[in-house]
C-alpha cells in the first residue's frame, strides 16, 4: 500500500510505503530509494536544494506566462527550449508543456498514478487537452490529456492531476501521425473529445485481457479407406422343410393285417 503526500520539513511529494512489517518508510517519487529532505531528483540526477515557502513558489507561478513553467521545487524553464529532464509540475504548469507538446508534435515519458493508486511508467503521443467531460459521475473540472497510450496500445486519457512527473521526449512517429491523419474527421473528433475508450474522464472502464495460446493445427495427410475387394453377391439361402412322415405314422397298419389273418384262419 502506498501513498503521496508533501514531506512536512522539506515540501517535497514522496510516496509513502508500508513495509511487509507494518512500518511506513518515505520514498522519492518514481524512485526506489528512501527520502532525505533538502535532496530532490531521481538515482541518476540527485542534488541537493533548498526548501522555498509554498507561498514563494505560487507567487512566482502566478506570474509566469504561457511560455513559462516551475516545478515543485523551483527552478523555473522556459517553453521555447523544452528540457529533457524529469519534472515535477503542478497540473497548471502541465498544461502550458502539453499545449507545447502537441503544437509540436513532441513525445512524452510520464510516471501515472491510476485509479488504484498504482504508478506505472507510460511512453505517450499526446493529441490534444480536454476538460469537463465526466457525464455525471463527478463535479470535477479536472484537466485531462489524451493521446496514444504505447503501455496499451490504444487510446487512452490522463488525469494531470495523476501525472506525479514527465520527461519530454522527441518527435512521434511520422507513421502514427499518418496512420491518425488518414481517419476521417468524425473519427479524430471522437479521440480527441475522449470519449469512446477507457481513461478517467470517460464512462469506459480498462478490462484484463487473457491471452490463451491456441493449439497449433498440424497438417497431416488426409486419411485414406483401405481398399476392399468387392466378393460376388452371395444368392440368399434356401430354407428347406421336411416332408417325411413321422416314424409311428403306419404304426396302426400291422395290427390290422394280424387281425384279419387270424379271422382267416378261423373262417377256414
Amino acid at each position: 500500500m502506498s501513498y503521496i503526500k508533501a514531506c512536512n520539513k522539506c515540501g517535497a511529494r514522496i510516496s509513502m510505503r508500508q513495509m511487509s512489517q507494518g512500518q511506513w518508510v518515505a520514498f522519492d517519487v518514481g524512485s526506489d530509494e528512501t527520502h532525505q529532505c533538502g535532496v530532490a531528483g531521481r538515482k541518476s540526477n540527485r542534488t541537493y536544494v533548498k526548501k522555498k515557502k509554498a507561498s514563494k513558489f505560487a507567487s512566482i507561478n502566478q506570474k509566469l506566462d504561457d511560455m513559462h513553467i516551475i516545478d515543485r521545487l523551483g527552478e523555473v524553464y522556459d517553453l521555447n527550449t523544452i528540457p529533457d529532464e524529469w519534472l515535477d509540475l503542478t497540473p497548471r504548469n502541465l498544461k502550458k508543456l502539453f499545449n507545447i507538446l502537441v503544437k509540436n508534435q513532441r513525445q512524452a515519458q510520464i510516471l501515472y498514478r491510476d485509479r488504484n493508486g498504482d504508478s506505472t511508467n507510460r511512453k505517450i503521443y499526446p493529441l490534444g487537452l480536454i476538460q469537463n467531460n465526466n457525464y455525471g459521475r463527478d463535479t470535477s473540472d479536472t484537466i485531462k490529456i489524451v493521446g496514444y497510450c504505447n503501455l496499451r496500445k490504444d487510446y487512452r486519457t490522463f488525469s494531470l492531476e495523476s501525472i506525479e512527473e514527465i520527461q519530454a521526449l522527441n518527435k512521434i512517429p511520422k507513421t502514427f501521425r499518418d496512420k491518425f491523419n488518414s481517419l476521417s474527421s468524425n473519427e479524430r473528433n471522437q479521440i480527441l473529445e475522449g470519449t469512446s475508450f477507457y481513461g478517467s474522464n470517460s464512462k469506459y472502464f480498462e478490462t484484463e485481457e487473457i491471452y490463451e495460446e491456441k493449439p497449433k493445427k498440424i497438417k497431416t495427410q488426409p486419411k485414406t479407406k483401405p481398399r476392399t475387394t468387392s466378393k460376388p453377391s452371395e444368392a440368399p439361402q434356401q430354407t428347406y422343410y421336411n416332408y417325411s412322415k413321422p416314424k409311428n405314422e403306419d404304426s396302426g397298419a400291422w395290427v390290422w393285417w394280424v387281425i384279419g389273418f387270424f379271422l382267416f384262419i378261423w373262417i377256414i
